[in-house]
């Protein structure tokens, strides 16, 4: 099964590296005290387990952009991040509020301003292919060859959900969802 993956990895890398496709990565501006705080408050959660089934520690995520008890809460952990450092430095939340990972790539890319290469601090989203269903992590470090270090909300830690620093490689699938592309959270201008 490891050789299996591995090979299935070089393949994909080559396949994707050799067609000289620039790596689709839209720019989404953020007030740099915000950036480096909201770090912060992902450093706190990571670690954090679920009482099962989308509950727990993670209702406050869940509240804290308008989703029920039980959904998934991938991007409502980046959010819950980024709105505790908004609250503490009285700058406003930039990060659009809802429960959808694939929304700020969306918004990203309707701004139209493009970037180039994986940086600490981008999301990454993956979606399941024709569907509105994705997942978003976090960079934490680039590691390289499209890999990296990640914050992740609504992963699996063992054999238990919560969340965790998780290492990938931004063109894996996860499960079902491939990936879909980066934003790059940059410094406002």
């Amino acid at each position: 099964m490891y050789m299996f993956r591995r090979m299935f990895t070089i393949v994909i890398l080559s396949t994707f590296l050799c067609t000289a496709k620039p790596l689709p990565k839209y720019i989404y501006y953020v007030a740099s005290p915000l950036v480096e705080r909201s770090e912060w408050y992902c450093q706190r959660e990571m670690g954090k387990y679920e009482l099962g089934k989308n509950t727990g520690f993670c209702r406050t995520y869940q509240d804290a952009v308008g989703i029920p008890a039980g959904a998934s809460y991938c991007y409502a952990g980046q959010y819950w991040c980024y709105e505790q450092a908004s609250r503490e430095l009285g700058i406003q939340n930039p990060l659009p509020r809802t429960g959808i990972a694939n929304v700020i790539f969306d918004l990203a890319k309707l701004r139209g301003e493009k970037g180039k290469k994986i940086q600490r601090h981008d999301f990454v989203i993956w979606r399941v292919p024709k569907g509105w269903e994705g997942h978003i992590e976090r960079v934490k470090k680039v590691l390289g060859g499209g890999w990296v270090e990640t914050y992740a909300f609504n992963v699996s830690v063992g054999n238990r959900e919560g969340s965790a620093i998780k290492k990938r490689n931004i063109f894996y699938p996860l499960g079902r969802k491939a990936f879909r592309g980066l934003v790059g959270v940059q410094y406002e201008k």
